[in-house]
């Protein structure tokens, strides 16, 4: 029986049996039905988010001038 998924929750993909693929928020009303954050089993938590938006902002300060403002 096929699982029913809703827009918004934070789904763990699997692929064959028992082989973890990736996690991500699912909406099946998209184009991309699921937009994977992680390739890790580690939770996607407020360290999670944290350490992404720091890396983030590292890339940022090596990416771009320092008086770019967009």
């Amino acid at each position: 029986m096929r699982e029913r998924f809703f827009p918004g929750p934070c789904v763990s993909h699997w692929i064959l049996v028992a082989v973890f693929l990736a996690q991500g928020y699912y909406n099946p009303h998209s184009q991309i039905a699921c937009r994977v954050f992680t390739f890790s089993e580690r939770p996607l938590d407020a360290s999670f988010i944290r350490r992404r938006l720091l890396r983030a902002l590292e890339l940022r300060k090596q990416s771009l001038p320092p008086q770019t403002t967009g």
